[in-house]
């Protein structure tokens, strides 16, 4: 099963842009679901990241705000408990 990552961002924020470009590298090498949420399309978003955007999200916790390297994305998805096969 794969990570669920949601990048909460607006057009026109280069950090955002920065955030995007790691998630998608990243996503070459290690499979993960992601979703791309522009927040001025919402007044709930808006109200909840303002200013602090970029904010990623992993299975529905918040993992990095701001800036993210790739070596902090690997390692947070590596991080994540997954289920094994069964028996």
């Amino acid at each position: 099963m794969s990570a669920k990552v949601i990048l909460y961002s607006k057009p026109g924020c280069h950090l955002c842009d920065d955030v995007h470009a790691v998630l998608t590298q990243v996503q070459r090498e290690i499979s993960f679901d992601l979703d791309v949420r522009d927040i001025s399309k919402s007044r709930k978003l808006i109200e909840a990241y303002g200013l602090d955007i970029p904010v990623v999200t992993i299975d529905g916790l918040e993992a990095f705000r701001h800036r993210l390297t790739a070596e902090e994305l690997r390692a947070a998805l590596r991080a994540i408990p997954r289920p094994g096969p069964t028996q």
